[in-house]
């Protein structure tokens, strides 16, 4: 099938549609945003102008096609390994199968890689190595099938770690259903994205609060996109939501299900999203925690984001008055908060053990979100207090959000966000307790509980 060059495999959100649509890659001008302008309003603006254009174009190309049909009845040499499209596609990829083997960290749970190809337009290309683990079900005779953990969130985070460690689900689920986890293609063991630190330690200040300070972003941002592109090769160029969905049909395939069992988390939820759009009769059931509604546009998501992380910190603070397990029980644990954000303002607070750089302001809001989202009220209260000045538990964990690195950098990464009015409204929402407002330099903060499991505060 040979598709219309002004639309060229290029897929993006439409927001007013709630649904995927293609959209032009050669009529596409390289545009510069201005503050305050979100690239789905610019986009808008010229959307019909540009799709007049490709509809002459295309119809110039349906001719030829014609024309071409006429002379080409016969057979073509090598047709069977022309690219193929569609459903096809993960069938062909699935004759690869999977090899299983006990994992090295966890003999218990088996490991095992699928290839995939990078290009899922070229299915007989290069291909990556996707990487899984599987506990199987504990009741065999209970058994329905598998169930895909498809994607822990982040985006970033590991699904085969997720299995390593002990289940979350329950018993029954446990033993009607093996669970499988996998690392999606630019993750951990599954190609990971590479970047140079030298590069990736040049990142701007996250808050943003002027044109200047989201120039700067956009200068990095490029740089970095160039860096980590060249790191990580070919499979940079295949790493949306898109190829994530074509490779859970093929882990499915591979795994002998018909249709698809699947629990997505966070931004997990968008691939789930996807997957159903592109293969809705290959579903059994989804459970999609923490959905992410890819409908709504920037500000409608800082706003909702914004609102439910300060009601979490509302409910983190209510228990904790009523609850004498909590360490700051009998405390006014907002009043502590405030005090704790005024000294990282002042760059005096610091996480025990890591005395080479403060916790910024941005880093501890970022915290209060990470450990609001479980949640795990005990352990953010006895990480608060030991950040008063009280005793060090031993799961402390270490410093949240991002800081220098050294060598090479095989870690995804988000993507920043202009600082416009969305921000200004999720701050009007709340009072001076959390302002997950100021955290919006990143694309989905807020809802990301892979890191909680961790133990981990990275942003």
């Amino acid at each position: 099938m040979v598709k219309p060059p002004c639309f060229a495999s290029i897929q993006l959100q439409d927001r007013d549609a709630g649904s995927v649509r293609r959209v032009p890659r050669r009529s596409r001008a390289r545009v510069t945003l201005k503050y305050g302008e979100t690239a789905h309003e610019h986009h808008q603006k010229d959307r019909h102008q540009r799709l007049e254009q490709c509809a002459k174009k295309n119809f110039l190309l349906a001719i030829a096609l014609v024309a071409m049909a006429t002379l080409l009845s016969a057979p073509m040499a090598g047709a069977a390994n022309a690219a193929i499209t569609g459903e096809d596609v993960t069938d062909a990829a699935d004759k690869r199968g999977i090899i299983w083997g006990p994992c090295e960290e966890e003999p218990t749970v088996e490991c095992g890689t699928l290839a995939v190809p990078i290009d899922w337009s070229k299915p007989y290309g290069a291909t990556v190595k996707l990487a899984l683990a599987r506990r199987w079900a504990t009741d065999p005779s209970a058994r329905i099938g598998s169930l895909l953990t498809t994607n822990p969130g982040g985006p970033g985070n590991s699904g085969v770690n997720d299995i390593l460690r002990p289940s979350g689900f329950s018993e029954d689920v446990q033993r009607r259903f093996d669970i499988v986890g996998y690392d999606p293609r630019g993750v951990a063991r599954s190609g990971s994205t590479t970047c140079t630190a030298s590069v990736y330690n040049e990142m701007p200040y996250p808050v943003m609060t002027s044109q200047a300070d989201y120039d700067k972003w956009v200068a990095f941002a490029a740089k970095l996109h160039a860096d980590c592109r060249k790191q990580t090769g070919p499979l940079y160029d295949h790493l949306d939501s898109a190829n994530v969905a074509r490779d859970m049909d093929a882990i499915r395939a591979a795994l002998g299900e018909d249709k698809l069992t699947s629990y997505g988390v966070s931004y997990g939820t968008l691939a789930q999203q996807m997957y159903a759009e592109m293969y809705p009769n290959r579903i059994r059931a989804m459970v999609l925690d923490s959905n992410m509604d890819h409908s709504l546009n920037v500000k409608g998501f800082q706003v909702t984001e914004a609102a439910t992380v300060q009601d979490s910190f509302d409910e983190f603070v209510a228990w904790c008055e009523r609850d004498t397990d909590c360490v700051l029980h009998g405390r006014d644990v907002k009043a502590l908060w405030r005090g704790l954000l005024e000294k990282a303002d002042r760059g005096e607070l610091y996480w025990p053990g890591f005395t080479d750089r403060p916790v910024s302001a941005h880093n501890l809001l970022w915290l209060g979100v990470v450990l609001n989202e479980a949640p795990v009220w005990r352990q953010e209260a006895k990480v608060l207090l030991t950040l008063d000045g009280g005793p060090v538990p031993d799961d402390m964990g270490n410093p949240p959000g991002n800081g220098p690195v050294d060598g090479d950098l095989p870690l995804p990464f988000r993507r920043s966000a202009p600082p416009t009015d969305h921000q200004a409204a999720a701050r009007r929402l709340l009072p001076v307790d959390v302002r997950p407002g100021e955290t919006a330099g990143a694309d989905h903060r807020g809802v990301d509980h892979g890191h909680l499991r961790r133990r981990h505060y990275a942003s």
